[in-house]
């Protein structure tokens, strides 16, 4: 998907599908020749940008009846091809790290999470045909928009994609030359949402899942040793029934 905006989420295990982001302008001497770009991680949080992708991919694959509630189908589709829950494999390649408690270097990369500096992006050429694109040279220069200092200069067969870093929030202006005399000329600039989740699991769904369940006015459990050492988790709802085995007091 092309021209998407990334969300940082804070979420312990909802995903948010980023937004789409349009160019700002496109100005070519062949009118048929264009830019076309998109983020490399549009979904900051993970450090890998497939994950998003495959999530993206079986959101397309549901059906009409399944789109009215799209994310609870999504979590049902994933839950029938991984079994231990799509988050097994992420939960630890995340930007949040445990050993700080806080969302920094994600990927080892020196960058603020919560204040970014850049994005990557990766652009492509259109316009001509794929079959000739090989043969033409395409010269890319970016400059940032705020100073007009030359960031990357790029020079490659026309067939492949090239990457830039984008200044956030000011953004850039990519310069892009073909060898047949085409020219484009366009500003980009990344709209970086922040999505913050505030809750625990229990507001999250792993308390009160799909299907409705009823919680008893009269009782509670206590997991002891689950807050720390010493203090247990006091108060929290049980649901009507026999729940004794998990320490229904």
């Amino acid at each position: 998907m092309w021209f998407t905006r990334p969300a940082a989420c804070c979420l312990t295990v909802a995903v948010a599908l980023a937004a789409f982001l349009s160019p700002v302008s496109v100005l070519s001497a062949k009118a048929a020749y264009s830019i076309k770009w998109e983020l490399k991680n549009p979904f900051r949080l993970f450090e890998n940008s497939e994950v998003l992708r495959f999530h993206r991919t079986v959101h397309d694959q549901l059906s009409p009846a399944e789109k009215k509630s799209p994310i609870l189908s999504v979590e049902r589709r994933l839950a029938a091809h991984l079994p231990f829950g799509w988050a097994e494999e992420v939960v630890d390649k995340t930007c949040w790290s445990r050993e700080r408690g806080a969302y920094s270097n994600c990927g080892g990369k020196t960058r603020d999470y919560v204040f970014p500096k850049f994005h990557t992006i990766t652009t492509l050429f259109e316009g001509a045909p794929l079959s000739e694109r090989f043969s033409l040279n395409c010269r890319w220069e970016s400059s940032a928009l705020a100073s007009g200092k030359r960031l990357a200069l790029i020079e490659q067969p026309c067939d492949k994609p090239a990457l830039f870093v984008v200044p956030y929030p000011d953004g850039v202006v990519l310069d892009l030359k073909v060898s047949d005399g085409g020219h484009v000329n366009e500003v980009i600039q990344v709209e970086d949402i922040l999505v913050v989740g505030m809750g625990d699991s229990f507001a999250s769904g792993e308390g009160n899942p799909d299907v409705p369940v009823r919680f008893s006015r009269d009782r509670h459990v206590i997991y002891g040793g689950v807050a720390s050492e010493d203090v247990p988790l006091r108060a929290y709802p049980t649901r009507e029934g026999d729940w004794r085995e998990v320490g229904d007091t």
